[in-house]
């Protein structure tokens, strides 16, 4: 990890969330770089490192994302924190009163499948230790009911949002989960309406994500925008 070990900080949190296993943030009074960590994840090695490296991505100038909402104008017009789109920009297909948050949360989501699928590999072949513990965990909360699907309602949701959410979930699962829950989630979706299609927009989301084995902790800024 080099000069990266001595400059963040890991806080174990009880407080946080069942579902969630850590974050990076850093402190609001000093700004010191925190990786705050769940007692109760299944892998403590795998998130503290897993939130080091979204440190690395943020001093390297690829950060986590933040979007905000697309906006319609009662004169038709559609904006994204406050930039007007032009006439015929895909964003204007996008019905805002649906769910105002389904737009940010996808763009936040696909941007942070492409960090992890940038340092996953780096951590498996340096540090022996990857995703599938904790994303396996956390995806068999959501299909026995112990935890809600994020970003979607799956009894309120029109169907639209609720193939391309799951379809989102599921690409994880394919990239971060080990094959047995990646065939138990297949199945559950296939139970479901809409089922085939969330399993082909899944798997192509997951096509067009590659693994890349970087060595993010010895990247200078250059090369790590090269490789995001």
């Amino acid at each position: 990890l080099g000069a990266l070990a001595s400059r963040v900080l890991v806080r174990f949190d009880p407080g946080m969330a069942a579902s969630a296993h850590g974050c990076s943030e850093r402190c609001p009074v000093t700004q010191v770089a925190l990786c705050r960590v769940n007692p109760a994840t299944p892998d403590f090695k795998y998130c503290i490192l897993h939130e080091f490296m979204h440190h690395q991505l943020d001093w390297l100038g690829c950060p986590c994302l933040t979007c905000p909402q697309v906006l319609r104008s009662a004169d038709g017009s559609v904006s994204l924190g406050g930039v007007r789109l032009p006439a015929g920009h895909y964003m204007q297909e996008i019905n805002c009163k649906t769910d105002p948050n389904f737009f940010p949360n996808i763009v936040v989501k696909l941007w942070e499948l492409i960090q992890h699928s940038r340092f996953n590999l780096h951590l498996r072949r340096d540090f022996a230790c990857g995703p599938q513990q904790a994303r396996d965990s956390q995806m068999l909360d959501l299909l026995t009911g112990r935890a809600q699907f994020p970003y979607c309602n799956l009894t309120t949701d029109p169907p639209s949002v609720r193939l391309v959410v799951m379809a989102f979930h599921f690409a994880t699962a394919l990239l971060e989960s080990s094959d047995a829950v990646q065939q138990r989630m297949r199945t559950a979706i296939l139970r479901a309406p809409l089922g085939e299609a969330i399993i082909d927009l899944g798997t192509t989301i997951r096509s067009h994500i590659n693994d890349m084995p970087a060595s993010v902790c010895a990247m200078d800024e250059e090369e790590a925008e090269a490789v995001m």
